[in-house]
């Protein structure tokens, strides 16, 4: 659902700001748009939904979408910052990343380098990349990137506040007075209330994002079921312990026990919670 929120008000920008003339400046809004609010979203979806198959193979195709989709993402925000970078005066820095705006687009920018070296690293070779990987640094860093980028996307919509002057004798750094009031692109092309229009959609998307919900949670057990003995009420126990990998945030199991040399059995419950993104845990049974 997510996607289409973001293809939607991609379109709805793109037309409308196409229909006000064609310039460099206008291509950076619509591919970082297009990266930013659809394939990013995209291929986050991807990531999530690999967790509802059990079958290796579907999962690996889950992961193999996310990595093309990231790819999609990378291009078009690399044309985006391309436009935008042609379209402002020649020199480095010069006038360029003088904004929160464009800050804030380029640590995001930095975030998302990262973690596609982050994942070439941990696959191995491309030629026979290893899919089927688990990183909490990885997830931590995209979540940030996918989040800082559509920070920067509100406040490109709000207004362009410049807060430092690189070309300044030492460099200056400042806030103006006038950081809090509405004025850049989207007021002067669009008009306040579309510009609110385009803020709250952004808003609506991200809250979509970092609270899916979407993507039912499988367990995945692997491992060999190993005897073990122990102690329990006097007598021993004979019972089986299994290695579980789960992204269910809680999981209740019905353990059977037999006491050793007998053939009585008895149920006990156990109520195991793990981390939302998934674990190593152990559990025991008959």
């Amino acid at each position: 659902m997510s996607v289409f929120h973001g293809l939607g008000l991609t379109v709805t920008i793109a037309s409308l700001t196409l229909k006000q003339g064609n310039s460099l400046f206008v291509w950076h809004v619509i591919a970082m748009s297009l990266g930013v609010l659809v394939f990013q979203p995209a291929a986050l979806h991807s990531i999530l939904a690999r967790h509802s198959f059990k079958d290796p193979e579907t999962r690996k195709a889950r992961v193999m979408d996310h990595k093309l989709l990231q790819m999609a993402v990378m291009g078009s925000v690399a044309v985006g910052f391309l436009a935008i970078f042609l379209n402002k005066p020649a020199g480095f820095p010069g006038r360029h990343f003088m904004s929160v705006h464009s800050l804030v687009g380029l640590f995001a920018l930095a975030l998302m380098g990262w973690n596609i070296l982050d994942a070439g690293y941990r696959q191995g070779s491309p030629f026979a990349p290893k899919l089927l990987w688990v990183s909490w640094l990885h997830r931590s860093m995209g979540t940030l990137a996918f989040t800082c980028a559509l920070l920067a996307v509100m406040l490109g919509f709000f207004n362009r506040t410049a807060i430092v002057d690189w070309a300044a004798e030492p460099i200056v750094f400042s806030l103006p007075d006038s950081w809090h009031e509405m004025d850049g692109w989207a007021m002067n092309t669009h008009g306040e209330k579309a510009t609110w229009m385009f803020i709250g959609a952004t808003v609506l998307l991200l809250a979509n994002m970092l609270v899916p919900g979407g993507a039912r949670v499988v367990p995945r057990w692997r491992g060999d079921l190993v005897d073990k003995k122990t102690s329990c009420g006097g007598g021993d126990i004979r019972r089986r312990a299994c290695t579980c990998s789960l992204d269910s945030t809680k999981l209740s199991l019905a353990v059977r026990q037999r006491p050793h040399g007998t053939m009585a059995h008895g149920i006990s419950t156990a109520n195991m919670s793990f981390p939302r993104w998934g674990g190593e845990s152990q559990w025991v049974g008959a």
